[in-house]
């Protein structure tokens, strides 16, 4: 079954739609005059759009002129590569048969095959040349191509040269296919020529085309690489070796192995060599697999967010106001609100109190809820415009990148502020851990630690990852807390667990409370928020190798601001290089030696070799 063609002018396009309701004998007289047209276009002229409405319809009035203003044009080539398509998607409209052709002699494509000597690729090819095809309904409801015999005769007269041609094509034997290989390897030992030139050359002493030579190398050279990697002996016994041994392109398998290496911090001289590419080619690499995430958060709407409260003229008293520390613990007016709104990430409690351990033992998470004070409602709120503030101008920047050549710094910046926005995130969840605690307590009437030891982890993650979903749901330019969603899910999850729970629960009969061992009873909930976590964040051993005092105090120091575990906002590679004294390109490189040492602070020692033994001297 042949496929369906596409339509790419936007006229065409239109038109097509508008003949969709037209009867079947208006649609054929269309067909017969969109097949016609094609004697009238040469293919270095280009013709109007409305020109070509008119040819197509019959009517003068069918196409809207622009009032002023110059035509839309569509050169010779496209019009006619795009009235077989035309045609055969107006056959497929009026499902089309051979009774409604009747008096058309029609001719099928294996048949004008057999005529031309061409294979059916070839006749394909001629159809976006002028050869305008009909797709015909056969007695089995199956569509078939067929050409009416004027317009092949035209073709053959109009086009003997292309026919010729590929009447007289013929594959390449395998004799011949040895013989090109055998001169490829000869160019490459005697004058050094590239594949591209290698290939120039033999085309032009064999006859053939020179992109069928330089396709026949290339599959030699991979089927050479494979045997290659498989062991000396499947290439000896092969007889095949690499001629030019080329670095095999970057694929998306490769580009991503290449992605992985730079987040582990791994040298780039190590990767160069190992994917035999240049450090610019890397970088772009690298870059590409940054974008191609970046732009696959914005496709899947992980950016939206809500509008920020409208705001008027910001004046410096309100300034203050907002800049001063402490002043959210202060009732805060509304016209301040509006400001934040000017200035999101410019509040104390946007750019401190950020980046704290994500807790997963029982025992503290239970201690902070219950020694938790409400959440002040004046920093919330200034939180969740700068959340949505933070993931509206990552939106904004992506849809600014070049999708082939991403620049490093506009990347940079966006994956900072999606770093600010999920450490932002954090820190509005962990402020609902006493509401959190408190409604699971009373929904299933009784402490925390009476629960089961094992379903206590998971009511726990549950409902702190569903606090988290609430940030994403609350409007800051409306009336609204945390504290209404998070109560609302915190209850839900807690009456499912209720009824799970076996053995039911009984006020007759309560138990002592366990003494909780404070170990890691959770994941790392803190890495799992947003979605872009999964590749922003670095390695979990990094942050503990800084924790730890494994690495260098000023590496330490770099890595708590480049990820925002100081309690400040992580930090960009242009600010950190401000800071500590590096140059836009030494400050990438300490990065990744930053990283690679985190690492390799947890890395097993290497084994120590024994030492050599002496020979035993020779008895005289």
């Amino acid at each position: 079954m042949p496929p369906l063609p596409k339509l790419n002018n936007p006229a065409l396009v239109a038109l097509e739609e508008r003949l969709r309701v037209l009867p079947k004998a208006q649609l054929i007289a269309d067909i017969d005059r969109a097949e016609g047209l094609t004697e009238l276009i040469e293919d270095d002229a280009s013709y109007p759009e409305p020109w070509v409405i008119e040819r197509i319809t019959g009517d003068p009035g069918a196409s809207v002129r622009p009032a002023g203003g110059a035509q839309a044009r569509v050169g010779g080539v496209e019009l006619k590569a795009e009235l077989s398509s035309l045609v055969e998607r107006l056959c497929d409209l009026g499902r089309l048969t051979l009774a409604d052709f009747n008096g058309t002699e029609l001719v099928e494509a294996d048949t004008l095959c057999a005529r031309w000597n061409m294979s059916r690729q070839t006749l394909s090819r001629l159809r976006r040349r002028g050869l305008v095809a009909r797709r015909i309904l056969s007695e089995s409801g199956k569509p078939r191509l067929m050409f009416a015999l004027a317009t092949v005769e035209r073709f053959e007269r109009d086009h003997p040269g292309a026919i010729r041609r590929a009447a007289e094509y013929s594959r390449m034997s395998p004799e011949l296919q040895q013989r090109m290989i055998r001169r490829a390897s000869r160019y490459k030992r005697l004058l050094g020529l590239s594949l591209n030139a290698a290939a120039a050359r033999i085309a032009s002493r064999f006859g053939r085309s020179h992109e069928a030579v330089r396709q026949l190398l290339k599959r030699y050279e991979l089927r050479a690489a494979k045997g290659t990697r498989a062991g000396a002996g499947n290439a000896e016994a092969s007889g095949e070796s690499p001629i030019f041994n080329q670095a095999q392109p970057l694929t998306d398998s490769r580009r991503e192995a290449v992605f992985r290496a730079w987040r582990l911090g791994i040298d780039s001289s190590l990767v160069c060599e190992k994917f035999r590419r240049s450090r610019a080619a890397v970088r772009r690499a690298v870059n590409v697999a940054r974008a191609t995430r970046l732009f696959q958060l914005a496709e899947q709407g992980l950016l939206s967010h809500h509008a920020p409260p409208p705001a008027g003229a910001l004046s410096s008293a309100r300034e203050k106001l907002l800049l001063k520390p402490g002043a959210g613990r202060k009732k805060q007016t509304p016209s301040a609100i509006d400001a934040a709104a000017l200035m999101p990430l410019d509040s104390p409690p946007v750019c401190t109190g950020l980046g704290e351990p994500a807790l997963r033992s029982i025992n503290e998470i239970l201690a902070e809820a219950r020694a938790q004070q409400p959440p002040i409602a004046f920093e919330e709120r200034l939180r969740l415009i700068a959340y949505n503030h933070l993931r509206a101008q990552a939106a904004v920047r992506i849809a600014e990148l070049d999708r082939l050549f991403p620049h490093s710094t506009a990347l940079d910046q966006i994956e900072t502020y999606l770093r600010w926005a999920a450490r932002l995130k954090a820190a509005l969840t962990r402020t609902q851990f006493r509401l959190i605690v408190d409604t699971l307590e009373s929904r299933m009437e009784r402490r925390l630690e009476e629960l089961p030891r094992s379903a206590v982890p998971k009511v726990l993650h549950e409902s702190i990852l569903a606090a988290a979903e609430a940030v994403d749901q609350i409007d800051p330019a409306r009336a609204g807390r945390l504290a209404g969603p998070v109560g609302i899910a915190a209850d839900r999850i807690a009456g499912r667990w209720r009824r799970e729970l076996s053995p039911p629960f009984n006020q007759a009969h309560r138990r002592a409370i366990p003494i909780l061992p404070n170990t890691p009873d959770m994941p790392d909930w803190g890495r799992t928020l947003c979605p872009w976590q999964r590749w922003l964040e670095p390695h979990p051993r990094t942050r503990d190798a800084v924790e730890q005092g494994l690495l260098d105090p000023r590496a330490a120091e770099f890595l708590r601001h480049r990820f925002g575990w100081s309690g400040g906002p992580p930090r960009t590679l242009l600010e950190l290089g401000a800071d500590f004294g590096l140059t836009p390109i030494r400050v990438v490189v300490f990065e990744q030696r930053a990283l690679r040492d985190a690492r390799a602070a947890f890395a097993p020692p290497a084994p120590a070799r024994a030492p050599a033994q002496p020979h035993a001297a020779s008895p005289a």
